[in-house]
């Protein structure tokens, strides 16, 4: 793939208008390329307006706002619709609580044309199967058996092939996911992230750890490389408001469990504790490699 390919780097939001913020400037501290089309589809936010938007992204080409909340599936499912009304060759997936290696576009056009059409640059902690380990153009990359929307790109002849065979719904990447993989298609991921997650899941519903699926406390991306000082901070910042979480979970799970159906969750907790606590010390890279040992377990 060459830089006069165009693009379309597809910003999902909603609301965490403190997070969009962080992200945005994230963004603009990579290299994007003149190539590169941001479009911004937002589900209805009532944290901030359009006005808002196009200040905050004053070179994007649409600003698509739903008149009502559709859910981050079907946003996605619109996405997918609106980028092939557009003559745009790449799909970029960016949701509004991401932030970017300064690298991430070079190794989309690096990489992409060595694929099926279809890759991920967020090698996520909750997505663990893997099917084979390679190299690309001298890139370590994972063919796993699903990925999810945060950082996969792809081609418009994929795109055409999921929306003709898919409705939209809850868990379209999920869907998507697995339609791809029936049909034969890799899902290939960088082994290092180029994109990082910095919202806390379940933040807003309280439930941060998945009821009683163990580990589904967070998403983030394993071997992230800030590249500057402001991915660094906004990194720590994150991993301090996780320590600040855990240090609540603890104790509430203390007093709920009972026969051991939640112990593996809470000695989990417990762990995570002590490495965010003492992590704090240690550089970002490092912390971020030692919770990904206590993520190696099937979700």
């Amino acid at each position: 793939m060459h830089g006069n390919s165009k693009i379309t780097l597809a910003i999902a939001t909603y609301n965490r208008k403190h997070i969009l913020e962080k992200m945005i400037k994230s963004l603009y501290l990579s290299d994007i390329g003149n190539n590169v089309n941001i479009r911004i589809y937002d589900d209805a936010s009532t944290d901030f307006d359009e006005i808002f938007l196009k200040e905050a992204f004053p070179d994007s080409k649409t600003i698509i706002r739903n008149p009502v909340n559709m859910g981050p599936g079907k946003n996605m499912h619109r996405i997918f619709t609106d980028f092939i009304a557009h003559d745009d060759d790449i799909l970029i997936l960016n949701d509004s609580d991401l932030i970017f290696n300064r690298e991430w576009l070079a190794i989309v056009e690096q990489i992409i044309d060595h694929t099926d059409g279809v890759m991920s640059l967020y090698n996520s902690v909750l997505h663990t199967d893997i099917l084979e380990k390679f190299q690309i153009e001298n890139i370590n990359m994972l063919n796993k058996r699903s990925i999810g929307g945060a950082g996969s790109v792809f081609k418009k002849h994929i795109i055409k092939k999921i929306l003709s065979e898919l409705p939209p719904s809850d868990t379209y990447d999920w869907d998507w996911s697995n339609y791809l993989v029936k049909s034969g298609i890799r899902l290939l991921v960088t082994e290092r992230s180029y994109v990082q997650h910095i919202g806390i899941a379940g933040f807003y519903s309280g439930n941060y750890f998945g009821g009683e699926m163990s580990g589904a406390l967070c998403d983030y991306g394993i071997n992230f490389i800030g590249g500057n000082e402001y991915n660094e901070k906004i990194q720590g910042e994150f991993f301090n408001e996780l320590l600040q979480i855990y240090t609540k979970e603890i104790e509430r799970f203390k007093k709920i469990i009972i026969g051991g159906k939640l112990l593996r969750t809470y000695h989990m907790l417990r762990s995570v504790y002590r490495l965010l606590k003492g992590g704090m010390a240690l550089k970002i890279n490092e912390l971020n490699a030692n919770l990904h040992k206590l993520f190696l377990f099937k979700h």
